[in-house]
């Protein structure tokens, strides 16, 4: 770590991880959905797994079931733990539709650009406008 908290060679928080895959892909499309911050993410880890066995990576008191998570380890599993929430509120969304309030709900700032681009994709998660438009779209469906 630096003195200003973020890891040495990862970047400044907000901007993308250097070690991140970018688009376009080899055929031309975006390649990049959305992009989910994921730098330093606290989660609970099975105690018999590797990472549960690695004592530096785990959370102080945790008993060996939470510790550190970062990029693509915690991207993951964050965004899947969105669509669960998504699929609470609407349980009839197909992953299309999924994908496209997912894409619409991302924001952009500063670090983006302008969005869509190959590299940050439709912007950054928004959690709050997923789910948000999530429950309008399943309102829309209702009778």
């Amino acid at each position: 770590m630096t003195a200003s908290g973020t890891r040495t060679g990862a970047g400044l928080v907000g901007e993308l991880w250097k070690g991140s895959s970018i688009g376009p892909t080899f055929d031309g499309r975006l390649g990049v959905d959305f992009c989910v911050p994921a730098d330093s993410v606290y989660t609970t880890y099975n105690p018999k797994s590797a990472w549960a066995q690695a004592r530096w990576n785990l959370a102080h008191d945790g008993t060996g079931l939470y510790g550190n998570a970062g990029a693509v380890s915690a991207a993951n599993p964050m965004t899947t733990g969105v669509i669960a929430l998504m699929l609470q509120l609407d349980p009839q969304l197909d992953a299309l539709t999924a994908k496209k309030i997912l894409q619409k709900a991302a924001r952009a700032d500063k670090f983006t650009g302008k969005v869509p681009n190959p590299n940050w994709g439709y912007g950054k998660l928004d959690v709050f406008t997923a789910l948000k438009l999530t429950k309008e779209n399943a309102g829309r469906r209702k009778p």
